[in-house]
């Protein structure tokens, strides 16, 4: 699935109305693009950095059709901005369908400089994530560097394009081109990010955790499709923008936006992820799924799903552990409790904290821990079975 767009979706009331007269696209007018250049290198810096600790990166790959929403999110970053403590240097990275891509540094008044323009490029190439995220991570003089990443576009999880003839794979949409989700983790590795969240769809799932622990330490993401507003980053960014941000609040300004909303577009979850124990949650998983089903495939399947495929994929996590349980119980009610409790001790170490309004587009979410995994059936385990093999998540999930 992809970042969802609902009809009538700013005549709902979700988009937030501009309530300033500053834009990105009227910057230029306004003498606040101080340098511009083609073919930036890692070397390039703002030309007025107030060098704080926490930087924060908003990485927006909008050369598709959320080319609107991105030009909103961009004044909704901008005004929260505006209205923080601005304890954190702010970057925002924008590729959509107007301009070369360029990545802008907000300064201490509150307002974007251009750092640079791009070539022409793939915004979804691990070089060019790299680049960026080399400039605006830059230490400079920091002694204890805090890094946050926001990766804002389309997105499917760890699915492969080819599934039910989806034109995506994993993360982005660079007009047609896009990252699977393991070298999207990897391109990531050494640029000292803390936290990476993703404003993107499906992507709060076991598997990309599992890709990305060892890389960060936290990850902010939603196991449903995000509609197409996106965070709500007035409200979002001056959370963010502290030198030492509660991730926490975040997920209560989001809940609190989707909340607000009536019908179908109150729609939201979001959780906070600790990836330290990303392996031992597989590694006990696993062993619940082998005392269930053994090479077997499952006789039945979570009724808590995630996604809206033809053909399900993503179901809740700690439902399919418990579904796993009830399987063992029939035969050894002892070993299903053992088992259970293991899984469930660093489950709760793993998911940190979870919001979620009543359903997702009508889909009840009562009882969401917040985080998916894929289950096999026998209509999606050959199509998958070499590519998911590939995954940290499956195989942690063979350690005994």
């Amino acid at each position: 699935m992809v970042k969802v767009t609902l009809p009538g979706l700013a005549s709902a009331g979700i988009r937030m109305p501009v309530t300033t007269p500053f834009s990105f696209t009227t910057a230029a007018s306004l003498g606040l693009l101080l340098v511009s250049f083609m073919g930036c290198s890692n070397d390039d810096k703002p030309a007025s950095v107030h060098a704080l600790e926490h930087h924060v990166l908003v990485y927006l790959v909008a050369d598709n059709t959320l080319n609107s929403q991105a030009e909103d999110n961009l004044q909704a970053i901008t005004r929260g901005y505006l209205a923080s403590s601005k304890q954190a240097e702010l970057y925002v990275y924008k590729d959509n369908k107007a301009g070369a891509p360029s990545l802008y540094h907000f300064t201490a008044e509150g307002l974007p400089e251009l750092v640079c323009q791009f070539d022409e490029t793939d915004s979804t190439d691990p070089a060019q994530i790299q680049r960026v995220c080399k400039t605006a991570f830059a230490r400079d003089g920091r002694q204890n560097p805090v890094n946050t990443l926001i990766l804002w576009s389309h997105g499917t999880n760890w699915v492969p394009g080819s599934y039910q003839n989806l034109t995506l794979k994993s993360f982005g949409d660079d007009d047609g081109k896009y990252i699977d989700i393991a070298p999207l983790a990897a391109s990531l590795e050494q640029m000292e990010v803390q936290t990476v969240m993703f404003d993107a769809c499906l992507m709060g799932s076991a598997e990309v955790a599992a890709e990305f622990a060892g890389v960060v330490r936290y990850l902010v993401a939603s196991p449903t499709e995000i509609l197409a507003a996106g965070f709500p980053y007035e409200q979002v960014i001056p959370i963010l923008c502290q030198s030492q941000p509660d991730l926490k609040q975040v997920i209560d300004a989001y809940h609190a936006f989707y909340d607000m909303q009536s019908g179908r577009y109150r729609s939201g979850i979001l959780a906070l992820y600790d990836l330290q124990e990303m392996q031992v949650l597989a590694a006990s998983y696993g062993a619940l799924f082998r005392a269930a089903y053994g090479n077997e495939l499952p006789d039945s399947q979570p009724l808590l799903l995630y996604d809206r495929f033809t053909t399900p994929l993503f179901f809740d996590l700690d439902e399919a552990a418990q579904l796993c349980k009830t399987k063992i119980a029939e035969k050894d009610p002892a070993t299903a409790e053992i088992l259970y409790n293991a899984f469930h001790e660093v489950e709760g170490k793993v998911l940190l904290y979870c919001k979620h309004t009543d359903a997702f587009i009508y889909q009840s979410l009562s009882g969401a821990s917040g985080m998916s995994v894929y289950w096999p059936t026998s209509s999606t385990q050959s199509l998958f079975e070499e590519f998911y093999r590939s995954f940290n998540w499956y195989q942690w999930m063979q350690t005994k």
